[in-house]
């Protein structure tokens, strides 16, 4: 049994490496737990700045962290402070419900259910694609297989999309 040492909420959890991430959203936190014997050793408060992040909102971990703000636009972080990256070029805003990276390319992947997509872009905000399905209004959770399979999945079925990284 392992047990993390936390004193808050744990709203969603991505890992890195050798480390944990927990992101409580109502403080604003994300506690970072590094690999230890039999677990993980004592958090450290991650973030270095003050971010107003949405009530439902998700995160993303891979070499840095993406956070869906309070205002629901997506944010990418490294080393714990907000990285210059506009993740824009959509002809309509992005609502981002869900959030995950490619892991192969490091892509920032959102799920945007009120315009029934998903928009793909690079880490430094440059739209790559977007793919549009009815299906994506009701998706809860975005992943990236390691093929580069798109998976969503909601409260009835997970499904497989095999997508271009391209329009």
């Amino acid at each position: 049994k392992n047990t993390l040492p936390v004193t808050g909420k744990i709203d969603t959890l991505g890992a890195y490496l050798t480390y944990l991430y927990a992101l409580d959203r109502a403080a604003g936190i994300i506690s970072r737990f590094p690999r230890a014997d039999g677990g993980f050793g004592a958090p450290t408060s991650w973030l270095k700045e003050t971010v107003n992040l949405a009530a439902d909102g998700d995160m993303a971990v891979f070499e840095n962290i993406a956070l869906t703000l309070r205002n629901k636009e997506p944010a990418l972080f490294s080393r714990g402070q907000r990285v210059n990256a506009t993740f824009t070029g959509t002809s309509t805003l992005v609502t981002a419900d869900a959030l995950a990276f490619d892991q192969k390319t490091g892509d920032l992947l959102v799920l945007d259910r009120a315009n029934k997509r998903i928009v793909r872009w690079s880490a430094t905000g440059t739209l790559l694609a977007q793919y549009f399905n009815e299906s994506f209004a009701t998706a809860e959770v975005i992943s990236v297989s390691p093929t580069g399979e798109l998976i969503t999945s909601d409260t009835s079925a997970v499904t497989a999309w095999t997508v271009s990284k391209k329009n």
